[in-house]
């Protein structure tokens, strides 16, 4: 098994950022729906303490509907993080989107830094450092 990082070069990235353009908006409206479908399905679980017969039944039917909606969209939470592994580079954050791109530089790996609104890369940093190690590429 090869545990050797997928490396690219600045106009590899490049290419990736329409991409990352494409999921990252995705990812986070996934992440409200699941947010949203947990908080109905916690509102209806309180709301039914105490319910018999047929209100009971409704409540239920209710929460299993949101348990079923928030496995779709987890499933596909999950689906959509495993294109960032696929393509071999590290989400740091949804928000902002802030993805990193294993490089060399210098002989040295490095990442090459992309953060969400940026028409292009334009920055790097050491693998030990974040972003605000950022640097400029010349």
């Amino acid at each position: 098994m090869d545990n050797q990082p997928q490396v690219y070069t600045l106009d590899e990235v490049n290419d990736l950022i329409p991409t990352l353009n494409e999921v990252l908006p995705q990812l986070r409206e996934l992440r409200e729906q699941i947010a949203s479908e947990k908080d109905k399905h916690d509102v209806e679980e309180l709301t039914s303490h105490g319910t018999t017969g047929e209100a009971a039944e409704k409540s239920k039917k209710k929460m299993d509907e949101h348990k079923r909606k928030i496995v779709i969209h987890e499933d596909e939470f999950e689906r959509m993080l495993r294109i960032f592994h696929d393509i071999g580079c590290v989400l740091r954050s949804l928000d902002p989107g802030l993805v990193d791109f294993y490089s060399h530089m210098n002989d040295e790996l490095v990442f090459l830094c992309w953060k969400e609104g940026e028409e292009d890369v334009r920055f790097w940093h050491g693998l030990n450092e974040g972003y605000d190690g950022r640097q400029p590429i010349l």
